[in-house]
């Protein structure tokens, strides 16, 4: 995992906080979750090299 800061309105701040002790999650967790739901199925196209057709020349 990698650490980032994130900047929002107290008031959204508070409400994650409140939701995360109601289910016991960590606000962390809430956050994840709401990304990935926001993001749908979008998955990135893999980037690996080594399965690319090799060039012949």
């Amino acid at each position: 995992m990698v650490r980032i800061s994130l900047f929002m309105p107290s008031d959204l701040l508070k409400r994650l906080r409140q939701v995360s002790v109601t289910r016991r999650v960590p606000v962390a967790q809430l956050i994840r979750m709401a990304v990935e739901h926001s993001l749908g199925g979008h998955r990135p196209e893999p980037q690996g090299g080594f399965l690319r057709e090799r060039r012949q020349d």
